[in-house]
């Protein structure tokens, strides 16, 4: 059964929310195969789920963060045709071999950035698209959280 944590900060100059969800059955689910630009990916469905909000307006947050982290199985290599990708795939290694992360971040609601990242037990396999626009986010929110303000990915 999923359950998730929703907290409602309210500092002098605005409102702000976060949510940490987790989704422990996820991890016993049947993998999924989706397509990025470069590479397919074996994952899990999500087992976490993380909001970070800026200014909350309404029942709008007018920026954030939201992360979707999945297991996955394998990554596997692509290029557009008519190219062909070289991998090794040993499947006696066909275990999860780390996280995927889907983040989005945007700055007000029409403008928002995906970037996909994989991290391995050796490391970042497939680096993030946009992670600039993640650090952004947390350089703009330094003014108003309190100190000691981390994300930690364990």
């Amino acid at each position: 059964m999923p359950f998730a944590w929703f907290v409602l900060l309210q500092f002098p100059a605005d409102t702000t929310a976060r949510v940490i969800a987790l989704g422990p059955d996820a991890m016993n689910a049947a993998h999924i195969a989706f397509a990025l630009e470069n590479a397919l990916l074996k994952t899990r469905p999500p087992v976490w789920l993380t909001v970070f909000g800026g200014t909350l307006d309404g029942d709008q947050l007018k920026s954030g963060l939201a992360t979707l982290y999945e297991p996955y199985r394998a990554v596997i290599p692509t290029l557009p045709d008519p190219y062909a990708a070289n991998f090794d795939f040993d499947r006696r290694q066909d275990v999860d071999a780390g996280w995927a992360a889907a983040t989005v971040t945007w700055s007000t609601p029409p403008v928002a950035t995906l970037a996909f990242s994989v991290q391995g037990a050796q490391g970042e396999i497939l680096p993030a698209q946009g992670a600039a626009a993640i650090a952004t986010f947390f350089a703009a929110r330094e003014g108003t959280a309190q100190p000691g303000f981390v994300l930690l990915d364990v």
